[in-house]
Protein backbone atom coordinates (compact mmCIF):
# COMPACT_ATOMS: atom_id res chain seq x y z
CA UNK A 1 0.00 0.00 0.00
CA UNK A 2 2.56 2.58 1.12
CA UNK A 3 4.57 1.65 -2.51
CA UNK A 4 1.71 2.47 -4.45
CA UNK A 5 0.61 5.74 -2.64
CA UNK A 6 4.17 6.62 -3.29
CA UNK A 7 3.68 5.76 -6.99
CA UNK A 8 0.39 7.95 -7.22
CA UNK A 9 1.82 10.72 -5.37
CA UNK A 10 4.66 10.86 -7.80
CA UNK A 11 2.42 10.69 -10.87
CA UNK A 12 0.31 13.27 -9.23
CA UNK A 13 3.83 15.76 -8.98
CA UNK A 14 5.05 15.11 -11.90
CA UNK A 15 1.39 15.81 -13.71
CA UNK A 16 2.56 19.65 -14.56
CA UNK A 17 5.80 19.18 -15.49
CA UNK A 18 6.70 19.25 -19.70
CA UNK A 19 9.73 17.06 -20.58
CA UNK A 20 11.19 17.71 -24.63
CA UNK A 21 13.16 14.69 -25.77
CA UNK A 22 14.85 15.26 -28.52
CA UNK A 23 16.60 12.47 -30.40
CA UNK A 24 16.28 11.24 -34.27
CA UNK A 25 15.93 7.60 -33.30
CA UNK A 26 12.41 7.26 -33.44
CA UNK A 27 12.99 3.78 -30.62
CA UNK A 28 14.46 6.12 -28.32
CA UNK A 29 12.18 8.89 -28.52
CA UNK A 30 9.59 6.26 -28.16
CA UNK A 31 10.82 4.28 -25.52
CA UNK A 32 11.61 7.41 -23.27
CA UNK A 33 8.17 9.21 -24.27
CA UNK A 34 6.10 6.04 -22.91
CA UNK A 35 8.21 5.81 -20.05
CA UNK A 36 8.00 9.18 -19.06
CA UNK A 37 4.10 9.26 -19.98
CA UNK A 38 4.15 6.21 -17.53
CA UNK A 39 5.68 8.11 -15.11
CA UNK A 40 2.63 11.34 -15.48
CA UNK A 41 4.74 13.77 -17.27
CA UNK A 42 3.48 15.48 -20.30
CA UNK A 43 5.65 15.26 -23.38
CA UNK A 44 6.95 16.45 -26.26
CA UNK A 45 9.11 15.10 -28.99
CA UNK A 46 11.60 15.92 -31.91
CA UNK A 47 13.25 14.37 -34.23
CA UNK A 48 16.22 16.45 -34.72
CA UNK A 49 17.59 19.85 -33.70
CA UNK A 50 16.06 22.36 -36.10
CA UNK A 51 12.47 21.22 -34.40
CA UNK A 52 13.38 20.70 -31.04
CA UNK A 53 14.43 24.45 -31.07
CA UNK A 54 11.15 25.56 -32.60
CA UNK A 55 8.91 23.66 -29.89
CA UNK A 56 11.64 25.47 -27.26
CA UNK A 57 10.47 28.80 -28.60
CA UNK A 58 6.27 27.62 -29.08
CA UNK A 59 5.82 26.21 -25.63
CA UNK A 60 7.36 28.67 -22.51
CA UNK A 61 6.11 25.99 -20.06
CA UNK A 62 9.04 23.37 -21.26
CA UNK A 63 10.41 22.09 -17.56
CA UNK A 64 13.12 19.87 -18.97
CA UNK A 65 14.55 18.77 -22.26
CA UNK A 66 16.57 15.11 -22.62
CA UNK A 67 18.67 16.18 -25.54
CA UNK A 68 20.63 13.28 -27.69
CA UNK A 69 24.31 14.59 -28.74
CA UNK A 70 24.51 12.92 -32.33
CA UNK A 71 22.37 13.93 -34.34
CA UNK A 72 22.25 14.80 -37.96
CA UNK A 73 22.80 18.44 -39.66
CA UNK A 74 22.08 20.41 -36.10
CA UNK A 75 23.58 18.35 -33.28
CA UNK A 76 23.09 18.59 -29.69
CA UNK A 77 25.82 20.44 -29.17
CA UNK A 78 24.61 23.15 -31.28
CA UNK A 79 21.23 23.21 -30.16
CA UNK A 80 22.43 23.27 -26.55
CA UNK A 81 24.82 26.46 -27.56
CA UNK A 82 21.70 28.06 -29.09
CA UNK A 83 19.52 27.39 -26.29
CA UNK A 84 21.62 28.53 -24.00
CA UNK A 85 22.54 31.91 -26.00
CA UNK A 86 18.28 32.64 -25.68
CA UNK A 87 17.64 34.85 -23.43
CA UNK A 88 13.78 33.64 -22.90
CA UNK A 89 15.29 30.24 -22.79
CA UNK A 90 18.45 30.31 -21.54
CA UNK A 91 17.34 29.09 -17.85
CA UNK A 92 15.72 25.62 -19.05
CA UNK A 93 17.15 22.61 -17.62
CA UNK A 94 19.27 20.35 -20.11
CA UNK A 95 20.52 17.07 -19.82
CA UNK A 96 22.89 15.34 -22.59
CA UNK A 97 21.67 11.99 -23.19
CA UNK A 98 24.39 9.73 -25.59
CA UNK A 99 26.41 7.00 -26.11
CA UNK A 100 29.32 8.83 -25.74
CA UNK A 101 31.38 7.89 -22.86
CA UNK A 102 34.11 10.34 -23.40
CA UNK A 103 35.29 12.67 -20.45
CA UNK A 104 36.08 15.79 -23.18
CA UNK A 105 32.30 15.45 -24.48
CA UNK A 106 30.96 15.39 -20.77
CA UNK A 107 33.17 18.18 -19.98
CA UNK A 108 32.46 20.27 -23.23
CA UNK A 109 28.56 20.39 -22.18
CA UNK A 110 29.01 21.04 -19.16
CA UNK A 111 30.94 23.82 -19.92
CA UNK A 112 28.29 24.87 -22.14
CA UNK A 113 25.60 25.13 -19.88
CA UNK A 114 23.96 21.64 -19.73
CA UNK A 115 22.47 20.35 -16.58
CA UNK A 116 24.03 17.09 -16.54
CA UNK A 117 25.01 14.19 -18.51
CA UNK A 118 23.54 10.32 -19.05
CA UNK A 119 25.35 7.55 -20.84
CA UNK A 120 23.17 5.09 -22.88
CA UNK A 121 21.73 2.76 -21.95
CA UNK A 122 20.98 4.83 -18.75
CA UNK A 123 19.17 3.61 -15.50
CA UNK A 124 15.31 4.66 -15.24
CA UNK A 125 15.79 5.50 -11.69
CA UNK A 126 18.97 7.44 -12.39
CA UNK A 127 17.42 9.20 -15.31
CA UNK A 128 13.80 9.81 -12.93
CA UNK A 129 16.07 11.10 -9.84
CA UNK A 130 18.20 13.68 -12.69
CA UNK A 131 14.71 15.19 -13.95
CA UNK A 132 13.13 15.58 -10.89
CA UNK A 133 16.48 17.34 -9.55
CA UNK A 134 16.81 19.47 -12.44
CA UNK A 135 12.79 20.56 -11.85
CA UNK A 136 13.79 21.36 -8.45
CA UNK A 137 16.28 23.72 -9.30
CA UNK A 138 14.09 25.00 -12.26
CA UNK A 139 10.94 25.94 -9.64
CA UNK A 140 14.00 27.60 -7.33
CA UNK A 141 15.24 29.86 -9.68
CA UNK A 142 12.05 31.17 -11.62
CA UNK A 143 10.75 31.90 -8.17
CA UNK A 144 14.29 33.96 -7.64
CA UNK A 145 13.97 35.30 -10.99
CA UNK A 146 10.01 36.20 -9.83
CA UNK A 147 10.79 37.85 -6.62
CA UNK A 148 13.53 39.60 -8.11
CA UNK A 149 11.00 41.46 -10.54
CA UNK A 150 9.19 41.83 -7.24
CA UNK A 151 11.60 43.31 -5.49
CA UNK A 152 12.73 46.13 -9.35
CA UNK A 153 9.14 46.15 -9.27
CA UNK A 154 8.31 47.89 -5.70
CA UNK A 155 11.62 49.88 -5.72
CA UNK A 156 10.54 50.72 -9.29
CA UNK A 157 7.11 52.22 -7.23
CA UNK A 158 9.08 53.85 -4.28
CA UNK A 159 11.16 55.18 -6.30
CA UNK A 160 8.49 57.17 -8.78
CA UNK A 161 6.58 58.00 -5.15
CA UNK A 162 10.31 59.84 -4.09
CA UNK A 163 10.25 61.59 -7.30
CA UNK A 164 7.48 62.94 -7.36
CA UNK A 165 7.30 64.17 -4.04
CA UNK A 166 7.06 67.93 -3.35
CA UNK A 167 9.06 68.09 -0.09
CA UNK A 168 12.69 67.19 0.35
CA UNK A 169 13.93 63.93 1.28
CA UNK A 170 17.43 63.81 2.32
CA UNK A 171 19.27 60.13 3.19
CA UNK A 172 22.37 60.41 4.87
CA UNK A 173 24.57 57.86 7.12
CA UNK A 174 24.47 57.61 10.73
CA UNK A 175 27.38 60.51 11.07
CA UNK A 176 25.02 62.37 8.81
CA UNK A 177 27.08 62.36 5.93
CA UNK A 178 24.65 62.79 2.77
CA UNK A 179 24.02 59.46 0.49
CA UNK A 180 21.03 60.20 -1.86
CA UNK A 181 18.45 62.99 -2.84
CA UNK A 182 15.16 63.51 -4.53
CA UNK A 183 14.53 65.81 -7.40
CA UNK A 184 13.25 68.21 -5.19
CA UNK A 185 15.83 68.43 -3.09
CA UNK A 186 17.51 69.57 -5.91
CA UNK A 187 15.27 72.22 -7.09
CA UNK A 188 14.68 73.93 -3.37
CA UNK A 189 18.63 73.77 -2.65
CA UNK A 190 19.47 75.04 -6.15
CA UNK A 191 22.36 72.24 -5.68
CA UNK A 192 22.18 69.02 -7.65
CA UNK A 193 22.72 65.75 -6.15
CA UNK A 194 26.42 65.09 -7.50
CA UNK A 195 27.16 68.56 -4.82
CA UNK A 196 24.89 67.03 -2.11
CA UNK A 197 26.57 63.79 -1.55
CA UNK A 198 29.12 63.97 0.88
CA UNK A 199 27.86 66.77 2.17
CA UNK A 200 26.62 67.45 6.09
CA UNK A 201 22.78 67.21 6.53
CA UNK A 202 22.33 69.79 8.88
CA UNK A 203 25.47 72.39 7.35
CA UNK A 204 23.57 72.78 4.07
CA UNK A 205 19.46 72.70 5.08
CA UNK A 206 20.95 75.71 8.11
CA UNK A 207 23.21 77.52 4.93
CA UNK A 208 21.37 80.28 3.38
CA UNK A 209 19.75 79.97 -0.26
CA UNK A 210 20.68 83.03 -2.23
CA UNK A 211 21.30 84.83 0.05
CA UNK A 212 17.82 84.18 2.09
CA UNK A 213 17.45 81.80 5.27
CA UNK A 214 14.97 79.26 4.48
CA UNK A 215 12.42 78.03 6.96
CA UNK A 216 11.80 74.21 6.94
CA UNK A 217 9.37 71.69 9.05
CA UNK A 218 11.51 68.78 9.61
CA UNK A 219 10.80 64.91 10.30
CA UNK A 220 13.53 61.71 10.85
CA UNK A 221 13.08 58.05 10.93
CA UNK A 222 16.10 56.09 11.85
CA UNK A 223 16.71 52.79 9.74
CA UNK A 224 18.74 50.33 11.33
CA UNK A 225 20.51 47.25 10.22
CA UNK A 226 20.42 43.35 10.52
CA UNK A 227 22.15 43.95 13.96
CA UNK A 228 20.09 46.66 15.15
CA UNK A 229 22.55 49.08 14.76
CA UNK A 230 21.76 52.64 12.99
CA UNK A 231 22.46 52.79 9.12
CA UNK A 232 20.69 55.67 7.73
CA UNK A 233 18.38 58.74 8.78
CA UNK A 234 16.02 59.62 6.30
CA UNK A 235 14.83 63.11 6.46
CA UNK A 236 11.75 64.71 5.40
CA UNK A 237 11.56 68.80 5.07
CA UNK A 238 9.24 70.82 4.02
CA UNK A 239 10.36 74.19 2.60
CA UNK A 240 7.72 76.60 4.82
CA UNK A 241 9.08 79.99 3.77
CA UNK A 242 5.95 80.77 1.99
CA UNK A 243 4.15 80.23 4.67
CA UNK A 244 6.07 81.91 7.21
CA UNK A 245 5.78 84.80 4.73
CA UNK A 246 2.19 84.29 4.65
CA UNK A 247 1.25 83.91 8.43
CA UNK A 248 3.69 87.15 9.41
CA UNK A 249 1.57 88.87 6.71
CA UNK A 250 -1.69 88.29 7.98
CA UNK A 251 -0.25 88.94 11.73
CA UNK A 252 0.93 92.00 10.55
CA UNK A 253 -2.36 93.12 8.92
CA UNK A 254 -4.39 92.36 12.11
CA UNK A 255 -1.90 94.56 14.22
CA UNK A 256 -1.81 97.52 12.08
CA UNK A 257 -4.35 100.16 10.96
CA UNK A 258 -4.75 99.88 7.46
CA UNK A 259 -5.02 103.78 6.48
CA UNK A 260 -1.88 104.94 8.15
CA UNK A 261 -0.03 101.49 8.58
CA UNK A 262 0.58 102.23 12.35
CA UNK A 263 0.22 100.03 14.80
CA UNK A 264 -3.30 99.24 16.12
CA UNK A 265 -5.41 98.84 19.21
CA UNK A 266 -4.47 95.40 19.23
CA UNK A 267 -1.03 95.72 18.61
CA UNK A 268 -1.00 98.29 22.04
CA UNK A 269 -3.12 95.97 23.81
CA UNK A 270 -0.74 92.76 23.12
CA UNK A 271 2.53 95.33 24.16
CA UNK A 272 0.96 96.77 27.24
CA UNK A 273 0.46 92.88 28.62
CA UNK A 274 3.78 91.94 27.70
CA UNK A 275 5.44 95.18 29.34
CA UNK A 276 2.94 94.32 32.44
CA UNK A 277 4.25 90.86 32.72
CA UNK A 278 7.62 91.83 32.28
CA UNK A 279 7.42 94.18 35.09
CA UNK A 280 5.59 91.97 37.33
CA UNK A 281 9.22 89.94 36.73
CA UNK A 282 11.55 92.07 37.04
CA UNK A 283 9.61 94.19 40.10
CA UNK A 284 9.74 97.21 38.00
CA UNK A 285 6.89 100.07 37.35
CA UNK A 286 5.07 100.58 33.76
CA UNK A 287 4.26 103.64 32.26
CA UNK A 288 2.32 104.75 29.69
CA UNK A 289 2.30 108.00 27.89
CA UNK A 290 -0.89 108.56 25.39
CA UNK A 291 -0.76 111.32 22.80
CA UNK A 292 -3.59 112.99 21.32
CA UNK A 293 -3.69 114.44 18.14
CA UNK A 294 -6.73 117.22 17.54
CA UNK A 295 -8.82 117.04 15.02
CA UNK A 296 -7.31 113.43 13.88
CA UNK A 297 -11.18 112.30 12.76
CA UNK A 298 -10.77 115.07 10.11
CA UNK A 299 -7.56 113.77 8.39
Amino acid sequence: KSSLKSKAAERKKNKQNLVLVVDDSETNRNVLSDWLTHKNYRVLTAENGDHALALVAQHSDIDVILLDILMPELDGYQVLQQIRANKFHRNIPIIMISGVNEMGSIVHCIEEGAEDYLIKPFNPFLLSARINACIVNKQLRDREKAYRRKIIEEKNYVGSIINSMSNMLIVSNDSLIIQKVNPATENILHYTEEELIGKNLFSILGAPIEGENISVLMSYAHLLDSNKKLKNIVCVSQNINDLKKMQEKFIYQATHDSLTDLPNRLLLLDRISQEIVHSKRSKTEVAIMLIDLDRFKHI
